[in-house]
């Protein structure tokens, strides 16, 4: 796999990671959360976060606006991807949008909490796939 598909690659999963940790869930067989139970979800979620990246009071507000105008943009997707019942182009989408809020967080962390935040999001997705409940096989790479 070259370096620009390792790289999409990564942000892909990146981006299912996050939509975990805001708390939504869209799998199949799931109970879809309300919007105010994933904002419950997204708030419970992000005091774990600040308090992990010993984010400032003067970054978090920065860095929990941008994290939830991303999670509104994937529940938009989610729902257009759902009304249309073609998941064309998601992967590509969600990736762009893991990127965007990667370079968005590099302006509002310190380096060595950008790694943390994108350690905490892979820790996630693997901690997802041992939970089971519907996850679709990854290709071997």
């Amino acid at each position: 796999m070259n370096s620009s598909k390792k790289a999409m690659h990564r942000a892909a999963m990146l981006t299912l990671v996050t939509v975990v940790m805001a708390g939504s869930v869209f799998g199949q067989g799931r109970q879809r959360l309300s919007a105010e139970e994933q904002k419950e979800a997204f708030e419970s979620t992000f005091v774990e976060l600040v308090a992990s990246l010993e984010l400032s009071e003067e970054a978090a507000p920065g860095v929990k606006d941008l994290l939830w105008a991303q999670q509104e943009k994937r529940t938009e997707l989610f729902a257009s991807m759902q009304a249309s019942g073609s998941r064309e182009g998601m992967r590509e989408k969600m990736g762009a949008m893991q990127e965007e809020t990667l370079t968005a967080l590099a302006d509002l962390l310190s380096a060595d909490q950008l790694e943390k935040y994108q350690e905490i999001q892979e820790s996630q997705r693997r901690n997802r796939g041992q939970r089971g409940g519907g996850q679709r096989r990854r290709p071997p790479q």
